[in-house]
């Protein structure tokens, strides 16, 4: 029978060697992991997952690195990150049906919204999370900032923007993620 400080030490080493090449974030779950492109991962990941759990019994803490992984890590890592989408439905005129949020499979996403949706969707933007922000966190300024261009279409991240409004958003998320804090965009009548 192993004891519960080998048992400890077996568990603390295993996630640690899972983490350093992969740095799975422990309250994600599989969505981080995309098993289409390498279907090698569902098994890797539902090791660390038993290994969690198994921690979690244990009061192990679950080695994490949020600010990512070293440089040589991330060049062999391939686990996925949320980002934020704009998915959009040409209407012909000078506005844009805007559909915004945050996945880790935003053309997933798309297609999701397709389903049931006459007209063609688009993504017309992917952009990475800006240090020192959650995925949940810029997507609530998001829609903070939007809710005066807010749009009837099934919840709260339609709405309503020209071309050159969805670029300049986008640009601004990674250059001045602080223009999120000023006065919301005005309402288009």
């Amino acid at each position: 029978m192993v004891s519960i400080d080998r048992l400890v030490k077996i568990v603390q080493k295993r996630l640690g060697d899972i983490q350093d090449k992969y740095n799975f974030d422990p309250n994600i779950g599989a969505d981080q992991v995309d098993t289409n492109d390498h279907p090698e991962l569902k098994w890797v990941h539902g090791r660390f997952s038993e290994l969690c759990f198994l921690a979690k019994k244990l009061d192990i803490q679950i080695p994490h690195k949020p600010l990512g992984l070293s440089v040589e890590s991330q060049n062999e890592s391939i686990v996925r990150k949320q980002k934020i989408y704009f998915i959009t439905d040409d209407v012909g005129d000078n506005y844009l049906f805007v559909k915004f949020g945050r996945s880790i499979h935003s053309h997933t996403r798309k297609k999701q919204h397709q389903t049931g949706n006459p007209k063609e969707l688009f993504i017309s933007a992917i952009v990475d999370v800006p240090d020192g922000m959650t995925p949940s966190g810029l997507e609530a300024k998001l829609k903070r900032y939007l809710k005066k261009r807010k749009e009837e279409r099934g919840g709260t991240e339609w709405a309503r923007l020209d071309r050159q409004e969805i670029k300049n958003i986008a640009k601004n998320i990674v250059d001045d993620p602080d223009f999120l804090n000023g006065p919301a965009l005005f309402r288009i009548e």
